[in-house]
């Protein structure tokens, strides 16, 4: 409907203004197509309920429960290759020579990326909430003790 489509718009409209453009980042293509995802998927009538309308898309403050955390991780994960994001991210500074970044692209996968993004829509601290193997910032820490020998 005319509305679910304001809702889309003013949410891709918010995933590129929380970006500056850097390389790695959505594109308008991209923000549009986890807009779609997420309204869609979750609906404009729960989205509502968190707080989340046309005129204030601000998901700052925003907890959703797991099961839409995991829909918004899917929708992002489904439109962006969320791997290669993450890891152009953690090389935008410089700091990071290219083996480390190797062993980065290596260790992580979609589920490790998904864990990490469900934990941080859910309001948990996603460098805690992840566990086990899949842990995303245990491989880089991995990663990065490995390259410094």
């Amino acid at each position: 409907s005319g509305a679910d489509q304001e809702l889309v718009d003013a949410i891709a409209a918010a995933i590129l203004s929380d970006n500056t453009g850097a390389e790695g980042e959505p594109t308008e293509e991209q923000a549009s197509c986890i807009a779609t995802a997420v309204v869609d998927g979750i609906g404009a009538e729960q989205l509502e309920e968190y707080g989340i309308v046309a005129t204030d898309v601000s998901i700052e403050d925003v907890t959703l429960s797991q099961g839409d955390a995991e829909t918004v991780a899917d929708a992002f994960i489904g439109c962006v290759d969320m791997e290669a994001l993450f890891v152009q991210g953690m090389a935008a500074d410089g700091s990071m020579t290219q083996e480390a970044m190797d062993c980065i692209t290596e260790a992580i996968d979609e589920d490790s990326i998904r864990g990490f993004l469900v934990a941080g829509f859910m309001g948990e601290d996603p460098t805690a909430a992840a566990t086990g193997d899949d842990d995303l910032m245990s491989a880089v820490m991995d990663c990065a003790m490995q390259v410094q020998g």
